[in-house]
């Protein structure tokens, strides 16, 4: 690690950790694009848990780049997931450990300019390592095949092929994407421009070992993973998965990640929810140097953090553990038994609600965000994350943090989620305004049994005739009867429901 006097950030200037705040997070009013600008409020994510020096940055970047601070502030602990790899871990308890591994999903329009967040909040740091190891790589697969032609014909045993250590992908497959996690022990990120990428590709390969998604699932939770695509070729196993996942999704697209067969699996419980919508240009803007600035300072430090407990790994084969201390470990257990008792009162009323398993999850999420910003306050004070214990300032500062991830996703169960029943209703009333719009005066009960009685949530016999029934009565639909035929016309012109 450089010393502190090297380093572009000044530790006096951060006085070890910000002090953390007793008072809750204010709330800003913000226009959640899904349809018709729906109106929403979005906490503000508390910039002072990274310091006054990082938090001018990411005020600088916001104001640069015309997006909230809070796209930038997300991006910044995003990069630092991806940076750190799998071989630190948090020690939760003697049989628990949590890895800093974090999916994060982007909610905005294409071309809004998240990718050039990013690599203003240190991912240039990323793009530069990867470009070195692959030179590194590079240099090593010549030797080694230099002394595979040299040694042709003895008895000589060769050395191991060299290995590719890429830190992440942007367009790979989940298999090729695993094959490659299989060889590195840090992991690998995926880091699309689009989460579509990942949506499209899942469910492309069914040999061997079940869904891609659910390989997702158990990459997330950290469960060892063997032989994840069984397509004839070589044995993969993967100890310790790590493969932070990060992408903008536009919000046309959400449900498509939030409802469904992913929400179903609880894929969609493990993401984390940012969202991005375009700023004013600001007048005080300034450029920014992409290569030397405190977010990319930090990165580089959480790389050569990296790549130290890589070479400790493959001479130990034991990963770092991170220890809590007392205070700390006391403020995370109130905070989850809070989690779990909420969890609980909401799976009382709805046992399949989207944020009944979304707190679950957490859970989780709160003590690997205790170690990134543990890391972060390290770095930020000029002392090393290994040798110190996380502190009571520092599990308050996650804590933090993770109540902004809560407020949005409780934006996102808000606006999209539907439960399935919903989404019956939202699907007729759908068909039977397409049907009006195109010029018809009302729509018999067979053409709208015909048009859902296949597919995704579809209705058949007494269903339909129910939930037609309850639209009625809810004065949503107006049935005519002509002999033994009925049809159905809208009493108005409701707001379709989104996701239908």
């Amino acid at each position: 690690m450089s010393s502190p006097e090297s380093s572009i950030i000044d530790p006096e200037n951060f006085s070890d950790h910000p002090p953390p705040s007793s008072e809750p997070i204010e709330d800003a009013e913000s226009e959640f694009q899904i349809s018709d600008f729906l109106e929403k409020e979005i906490p503000k994510f508390p910039l002072d848990v990274f310091g006054p020096i990082l938090k001018q940055h990411i005020q600088k970047v916001a104001a640069r780049m015309m997006v909230q601070q809070e796209v930038a502030a997300v991006e910044f602990l995003m990069n630092a997931s991806i940076a750190l790899g799998g071989l630190v871990n948090l020690a939760v308890s003697l049989s628990r450990a949590q890895s800093g591994c974090l999916y994060l999903a982007t909610v905005g329009p294409s071309g809004a300019g998240k990718t050039v967040v990013r690599n203003a909040m240190g991912f240039n740091a990323i793009i530069n390592q990867k470009a070195e190891n692959l030179r590194i790589y590079l240099d090593a697969l010549r030797e080694y095949e230099a002394a595979i032609e040299a040694n042709k014909g003895s008895d000589t045993e060769a050395e191991e092929a060299p290995i590719l250590d890429s830190i992440w992908e942007t367009k790979t497959t989940t298999e090729t994407l695993f094959a490659m996690h299989s060889k590195n022990h840090s992991g690998i990120a995926f880091a699309p421009s689009e989460l579509r990428t990942v949506i499209n590709g899942l469910g492309q390969y069914k040999g061997g070992a079940g869904n891609d998604d659910s390989l997702l699932i158990e990459g997330w939770d950290g469960n060892s993973i063997s032989n994840p695509v069984d397509r004839g070729k070589e044995l993969r196993f993967i100890r310790r998965p790590y493969m932070p996942i990060s992408g903008g999704i536009q919000p046309k697209l959400l449900p498509d990640l939030v409802n469904g067969k992913f929400c179903s699996s609880g894929l969609t419980q493990r993401f984390l929810f940012n969202f991005l919508k375009p700023q004013p240009p600001c007048a005080e803007a300034t450029d920014i140097d992409f290569d030397n600035n405190p977010a990319v300072e930090i990165i580089r430090e959480i790389l050569a953090l990296r790549q130290r407990t890589l070479s400790l790994y493959e001479e130990t084969h034991t990963i770092q553990l991170i220890e809590l201390s007392d205070q700390a470990r006391e403020i995370l257990r109130a905070n989850e038994e809070d989690l779990s008792f909420r969890a609980y009162k909401i799976y009382e009323q709805d046992n399949e609600s989207f944020m009944y398993s979304y707190l679950k999850r957490m859970i989780d999420q709160q003590y690997r965000i205790t170690l990134l910003i543990h890391i972060i306050h390290c770095i930020l004070s000029g002392k090393h994350p290994l040798s110190e214990s996380v502190d009571a300032a520092t599990a308050e500062a996650a804590l933090r943090v993770l109540k902004y991830f809560e407020g949005t996703a409780a934006v996102v169960f808000d606006d999209v989620y539907q439960e399935p029943r919903d989404k019956k209703l939202c699907r007729i009333i759908t068909f039977i305004h397409e049907e009006l719009t195109k010029g018809a005066q009302s729509v018999l009960r067979r053409q709208i049994q015909q048009k859902v009685k296949g597919g995704s949530n579809k209705i058949i016999g007494k269903e339909l005739d129910q939930l037609l029934s309850e639209l009625v009565q809810d004065r949503i639909l107006v049935k005519s009867a002509d002999g033994r035929s009925c049809s159905y016309s809208l009493k108005s012109c409701p707001n379709i429901p989104i996701a239908c």
